[in-house]
């Protein structure tokens, strides 16, 4: 997750992992409930990359759930409040460009080069720190 201001307000640019921890559960769920609840006062606004939501849902197909289970945690998603920022034709090429320099097992990962290729191109700090390099 990356973060920057726009006037009083932190931007987080969140990705998938924040919501599945926070519908799921996991070993950081109460910092991704405290990170949701945050966004309640107005000093925090999350964006993601409109990625996240076929990262979601490709995760949990490729764990055999069922649709009807993926459809309910895509609305919960949505219930969520953040806005997604488009991905353009030039992010996915940026990403793919990260992907082929960077990625394979036990490094950049697929989904997270779309993620660092948004955070570039709407000017939003990346993370993690690997990341830095890419930029």
């Amino acid at each position: 997750m990356s973060r920057t201001r726009e006037g009083n307000t932190t931007l987080y640019l969140a990705d998938r992992d924040l919501f599945f921890l926070y519908l799921n559960g996991g070993k950081l769920s109460p910092q991704a409930k405290q990170i949701i609840r945050s966004t309640g006062s107005g000093l925090l606004e999350l964006r993601t990359s409109s990625d996240v939501y076929d990262g979601a849902t490709s995760a949990l197909r490729t764990d055999n759930v069922a649709l009807q289970i993926i459809h309910d945690f895509v609305s919960k998603m949505k219930s969520i409040p953040h806005k997604a920022l488009p991905v353009s034709a030039e992010i996915a090429e940026e990403a793919l460009v990260m992907y082929q320099k960077l990625g394979g097992r036990r490094k950049l990962s697929y989904f997270d080069s779309f993620h660092a290729a948004t955070a570039k191109r709407y000017t939003l700090p990346a993370s993690p720190s690997s990341f830095s390099s890419l930029f």
